[in-house]
Formats: structure tokens, sequence, C-alpha cells
């Protein structure tokens, strides 16, 4: 299932914002104690060992983060996609062209990816950072529409949910 949202329109990007801070908000005020999907897309991109201590601070299970920087020749703005927790290496480089020696020098991370609880000291902590853009929640949602509206579809079957995270349109 892939969520599509213009990410290029300021005012649809703020409303999606806003709609998943409410939804973020309403799964702390039900606190189950469960743990939810989310995706954190930051304003900047953030030191990895800074984003480590958010994320054992919160208990936030990672599964995937984009790392994202600059090459050294064009100055060109890329990324990196690891699928996997922060536990493992993590490339401070990574070679765009031998040819050229251009290579793509990590600034930090950008977005990541995995799951957190539903509660103040989980996903409220994520929802109330500053240095967050945005906290998708649409996965849980998606998945609980589809659940609804198409049980049978559904029934006994892994989902995989995509969704867009805006960091292009950001300034960094």
């Amino acid at each position: 299932m892939v969520v599509s949202v213009d990410t290029n329109d300021p005012l649809v990007l703020k409303k999606y914002v806003e709609a998943n801070h409410q939804r973020g908000q309403a799964l702390i005020s039900q606190n189950r104690g469960e743990r939810v999907p989310v995706q954190v897309t930051f304003a900047r991109p953030i030191p990895i060992a800074d984003v480590k201590a958010m994320v054992e601070k919160t208990s936030f299970q990672v599964t995937s983060f984009l790392l994202v920087g600059y090459s050294t020749i064009s100055q060109q703005r890329g990324f990196h996609v690891q699928f996997n927790s922060l536990d493992g290496d993590i490339p401070d480089r990574e070679i765009m062209d031998p040819a050229t020696g251009d290579e793509l020098v990590f600034s930090g991370i950008m977005a990541l990816q995995g799951e957190v609880k539903a509660a103040e000291d989980g996903l409220g902590y994520w929802l109330s950072n500053d240095q967050v853009y945005l906290v998708d929640t649409t996965k849980l949602e998606a998945l609980n529409l589809a659940a609804s509206r198409h049980s049978k579809e559904t029934a006994n079957k892994q989902i995989e949910v995509s969704l867009p995270t805006p960091f292009w349109e950001l300034d960094w």
C-alpha cells in the first residue's frame, strides 16, 4: 500500500503534518501501552550519536533509517537508506563515482522508521521534540482501514505501507 501526499504543496504538507500530530496525540490519550509504527522525519540532519540517544531514551525500535549528505565535488544533496537498526555499522561517507573520487559525505540522519510505545515517554517525546518535523503515524491508520474494509483480503497477510517523507522539501 502506498500513501501519496503532494509534499511539494506547502498547504497539503502542512495539513498532513497537523493530521499526523493530532493522530499521534489521540494514540497517546488512548494509552493502551501498545507499540505503534511511526516514521520520523527530522527538520534537519541530526548526528548519529544524538539520534541513538533519542532512540534509547524512548525505546524506539528502528527498522530503517535515512542518512543525508552532500557530494564532495558537486555539493549536490544525496541520501543513503539502511534497513536495520542503528546498532550496526553506519557509514560516514559513500563513493559516488570512483573515476572522479566524488563521495557523498553524510551530515546525519534525516528520517527513521520503526515502532515506539504510544505513551508520553515514547511517541509523546517525538511529537514534542523541536528537532522533529513530522512524526508520521499514517501506517497504523492505513493498516486499520485495510483490515476493517477489506478483512477477507488482508486476513493473515503482512501488509507493507510505504509513506512519503518530505525531507527533500526541507531546508537542510
